[in-house]
């Protein structure tokens, strides 16, 4: 999910520069720089208050994971967990 984000957060970056005449040439550049970063933020900025936002806890399959991982799903207590050993 985050691999898809980044690529669609630098295609839309990518569309505002151009867009706003983003050209190789220094002071066109910054002109055109400015939309983008300024867009780029702004979506920052609404992510982290929406992060904000989220309710506290832990969610019953992160709570699943954590059996699987040797964690007691129900009193957070670390249990042992017999690995084999590695064979060579």
């Amino acid at each position: 999910m985050r691999e898809l984000g980044v690529a669609l957060g630098t295609a839309v970056m990518t569309a505002v520069f151009v867009g706003a005449g983003g050209a190789l040439v220094p002071g066109e550049y910054v002109a055109a720089a400015r939309p983008a970063v300024l867009l780029g933020a702004a979506v920052l900025g609404v992510a982290t208050l929406a992060a904000l936002l989220l309710p506290a806890g832990r969610s019953e399959s992160s709570a699943s994971m954590d059996a699987v991982d040797g964690v007691d799903a129900v009193d957070g207590v670390d249990r042992e967990v017999s690995v084999p050993a590695a064979v060579g």
